[in-house]
């Protein structure tokens, strides 16, 4: 990376989602020069989530009232949408396209869109996501209703971990809370 820096191949490097504890962060952070390098790091908490065997287990983790609305939101949407309610997964190269399709005609009704942020169809992020795809690192989930798309969840998995990099829905949907549902089912 210094390399590619130093010899113009590159401007910046950045580096996203760092452990604070680890040897990646420690060597970033003081590293290349104390002129060059960013000097407000903005350290967010990552919450992680042990997965239970099977879905009984994790609604027994969640609280009475959490685990009675997630259920309720559930039955709901198969009971107005009964045999019309799918998710799939997409981890391979070749479907990476029809995924960006699919998640950017939901991404472009989310409120994150109007913020500037949020899932963001460009070549960098095809790129991005086709490289994962290529790598065995890509799930990327969604929701369909109807053959609608209408809630995802892309993440990247490294190892025995799984990274949760954007989520949306389509807020025409919002009464079932199909993030939600769609977290619950993948899990």
């Amino acid at each position: 990376i210094k390399r590619c820096l130093a010899e113009g191949e590159a401007d910046l490097a950045f580096f996203n989602s760092l452990e604070v504890d680890s040897d990646l962060y420690r060597g970033v952070t003081k590293s290349p020069g104390i002129a060059t390098r960013d000097h407000f790091v903005n350290k967010q908490k990552h919450w992680t989530l042990k997965l239970p065997r099977n879905v009984d287990d994790f609604y027994r983790s969640l609280s009475p009232n959490v685990r009675k609305h997630r259920r309720q939101e559930s039955k709901r949407l198969e009971r107005d949408y009964p045999n019309k309610v799918k998710i799939r997964c997409y981890c391979r190269a070749n479907e990476v396209e029809r995924m960006v399709r699919d998640v950017e005609d939901i991404a472009s009704k989310t409120y994150h869109r109007g913020l500037g942020v949020g899932f963001q169809d460009s070549p960098e992020v095809r790129q991005l996501l086709s490289l994962d795809a290529r790598a065995c690192r890509l799930r990327g989930y969604v929701l369909y209703v109807a053959e609608r798309p209408c809630a995802f969840w892309l993440l990247s998995l490294y190892g025995d971990r799984l990274y949760a990099n954007v989520t949306g829905y389509d807020p025409e949907f919002a009464k079932y809370s199909p993030g939600s549902s769609l977290l619950c089912k993948v899990i």
